[in-house]
């Protein structure tokens, strides 16, 4: 067990972080099916925290601190030997912030995984949010696993929420990459609503099927390479209309695993759109989050704007 040490290279390894919760260890099991499958190892991280408030508050000793942090991971590693009696397994009990020490940790990780459960306004507002935290800020990466999934269950079914799909090209190589590794259907979905107001002029389904058609095209220009390097995945392409977090929510009741990736304006303060937080919050499926690889550039964004506008001019 290490305690703080700088990590060596280890890009076959998993990273899971465990606060000794139900949910933690939802996500340790998944950790562990996942690596035993790919031949990889994992590592068990426990996150002590750095500052204890005083005055008012009582002062906790560190070695009490330190002392449960390492049942939490004695714990964890027995959850991780009941799924895989042989899998390599490590541990690390870190100090500092969550999120901060979690993502450097992972830095060189193919994975990092985290249970996941919904939390109310309040539970955000004093405990902090270290799943979004974690999905905004790392360098690899992350699946969150919500505390009802079912490991044993497999339904043949990878989602992937697309939003401009002639700038997905990166996120549906993952995505089909995903669907070959599990051996499963790839279902790419596509969910669009004009903002509030707007969307009630749009009674017009004939100009609401041309919109789909359109969108249909632009995302199948997209996949001739996609379906060469990857002949064995089937590929399923919806167009919905409506809210993408409620789309997005709602098809991952069907789905193994729910493949997003999270906004490239998060910038120095880096952060989550609202659908990507629902959906971390509120999906019925591991989701894995990929990092952008890409910035878009002027260009790219004024081509968003001109599609927009042209689908717009569409249901005019």
């Amino acid at each position: 067990m290490t305690e703080n040490q700088a990590p060596t290279p280890h890009p076959d390894r998993f990273v899971v972080a465990t606060d000794g919760t139900p949910a933690g260890h939802i996500g340790i099991k998944f950790a562990t099916r996942e690596a035993q499958r790919l031949g990889l190892s994992v590592e068990l991280v426990h996150v002590v925290p750095a500052y204890i408030p005083s005055g008012s508050f009582p002062m906790i000793p560190d070695d009490s601190m330190n002392q449960y942090g390492r049942q939490v991971l004695t714990r964890g590693i027995a959850v991780a030997r009941e799924v895989a009696p042989t899998i390599k397994v490590t541990t690390s009990l870190l100090r500092g912030g969550r999120v901060g020490t979690i993502v450097s940790r992972a830095h060189d990780a193919a994975l990092i995984v985290l249970g996941s459960h919904p939390m109310s306004v309040a539970e955000r507002f004093w405990t902090g949010a270290t799943v979004p935290g974690v999905a905004a800020r790392s360098s690899c990466p992350v699946v969150t696993v919500p505390a009802e999934y079912d490991g044993d269950q497999q339904l043949g079914r990878v989602l992937v929420g697309v939003k401009v799909p002639a700038k997905s090209a990166d996120l549906l190589a993952a995505a089909f990459g995903v669907a070959e590794d599990l051996g499963a259907e790839l279902v790419i979905l596509h969910a669009w609503k004009l903002p509030a107001g707007y969307d009630d002029l749009v009674s017009n389904e004939t100009a609401r099927e041309e919109w789909r058609v359109e969108l249909r095209a632009e995302i199948e220009r997209v996949l001739p390479e996609l379906r060469i390097a990857h002949p064995k995945v089937s590929v399923q392409i919806e167009i919905e209309h409506g809210a993408a977090a409620g789309a997005l929510i709602s098809a991952s009741k069907g789905a193994d695993r729910l493949v997003i990736t999270r906004p490239v304006h998060g910038g120095y303060f880096h952060h989550l759109g609202s659908t990507a937080r629902a959906v971390l919050s509120e999906a019925h499926c591991p989701v894995e989050i990929f990092p952008p690889i890409n910035t878009p550039s002027a260009e790219d964004l004024e081509l968003e704007i001109e599609q927009a506008n042209y689908r717009a001019l569409l249901l005019s």
